[in-house]
């Protein structure tokens, strides 16, 4: 597939239509009862044609990733000094992600996306998905270095304790938003797993 968020060669991109673009999603998502978005809406709602739509992206669902990585970070690691404070910066920017506004409604309608469409479901795991466990996996690697933690057996495994309680919340109808408890049970949870000390010091 062709990288269709670049602009042609000789042609400057304008970034009004992009922004145009993304604030219509914006305002169909906050309409009560949307549950898919159609190309004919983002253009009709935000005044451009299809053209200018195809010269960017390959379909809906590509306009969706593109969203995704450009309103949520695909790096949400910091080096904070300690595994607890790593872990901690990348668990509550998911509970941010998931608990704004629009990333409510942009979850299911990018699922759909990807289950429609396997090169959509392609570009969200290698542009945004696999970036930030990449992201985290330096968190856990620095963490060994220091000495926190003893080398880690089941990587994928740890990965998907630190995004899963977030996703589900925001993916499964009746759940509360996650909150700062729940960010810190999270943390506790993988600190656990890994072998992490107590934060009062005490061995796990």
């Amino acid at each position: 597939m062709s990288d269709t968020s670049s602009s042609p060669v000789g042609r400057p991109r304008n970034a009004a239509i992009d922004d145009a673009l993304h604030r219509a999603l914006e305002e169909l998502v906050a309409e009560a009862g949307v549950t898919s978005v159609t190309l004919q809406d983002l253009i009709g709602r935000a005044g451009v044609t299809r053209d200018a739509f195809y010269r960017r992206y390959n379909s809906v669902g590509h306009f969706l990733v593109a969203v995704a990585t450009a309103r949520y970070r695909v790096d949400p690691s910091e080096d904070t000094g300690s595994l607890r404070g790593d872990l901690r910066v990348v668990v509550a920017d998911q509970a941010a992600m998931y608990t704004d506004g629009v990333s409510r409604d942009l979850l299911p309608l990018l699922l759909d996306a990807c289950a429609r469409d396997r090169v959509v479901a392609d570009l969200f795991e290698t542009r945004f998905l696999r970036l930030q466990r990449e992201s985290t996996a330096r968190v856990i690697e620095r963490a060994v270095g220091r000495g926190e933690i003893p080398p880690v057996d089941d990587l994928p495994y740890v990965l998907d304790l630190v995004y899963g309680p977030a996703f589900l919340r925001a993916a499964l109808p009746g759940n509360a938003p996650p909150d700062d408890a729940f960010v810190d049970r999270v943390v506790n949870t993988v600190a656990r797993e890994l072998g992490a000390a107590a934060p009062d010091g005490r061995a796990p």
